[in-house]
């Protein structure tokens, strides 16, 4: 069963996914982290088809069980930056740099043509947290309530600075 957490204003968290392909997590991904904050079904489309091209470009999988799928859409669907932390209770083949599979997912959308640095920042913050942080998943997480004190902690260090609250 699914569960989901807002730990700010535009932050989200999601555990007990069981997604079938990468295709299908990403429509999820866009479906649970902006149903609740009343995009339309047509807003939420577009953002999870800009999620699939972002994909179809290079993989987001960057190894260790982790990746951060990532995209921009215009300023009138999403005028600031939303992140979703998403853990899978089964693994899914995402095409990971590493070749192996993915149980967490930072999903990190924002608006395009403003506030481009700050997009690239965000992006560079939280994947930097993410390689020296030890977030290393060889296998899934036994326990993913132990994994929502680690995330939060994570997402705090990321937002902290600013980029993404």
């Amino acid at each position: 069963m699914e569960n989901t957490y807002d730990l700010a204003d535009y932050v989200s968290f999601h555990t007990g996914l069981r997604p079938a392909s990468k295709v299908t997590l990403l429509r999820h991904m866009a479906s649970a982290m902006f149903e609740r904050r009343g995009l339309s079904r047509d807003q939420i489309e577009i953002i999870a088809n800009r999620l699939l091209e972002r994909e179809d470009v290079l993989s987001t999988g960057i190894g260790s069980g982790v990746a951060i799928p990532h995209a921009a859409v215009e300023v009138d669907i999403l005028n600031d930056f939303h992140l979703g932390a998403f853990y899978a209770a089964t693994a899914i083949d995402f095409d990971a740099l590493d070749g192996r599979p993915v149980w967490v997912f930072f999903c990190l959308v924002g608006p395009k043509d403003r506030h481009v640095g700050r997009y690239v920042k965000s992006m560079s913050r939280l994947s930097r947290v993410l390689r020296r942080g030890g977030w290393a998943i060889e296998h899934p997480p036994e326990h993913p309530e132990a994994w929502e004190a680690l995330i939060a902690k994570l997402l705090c260090e990321v937002s902290y600075k600013g980029p993404l609250r």
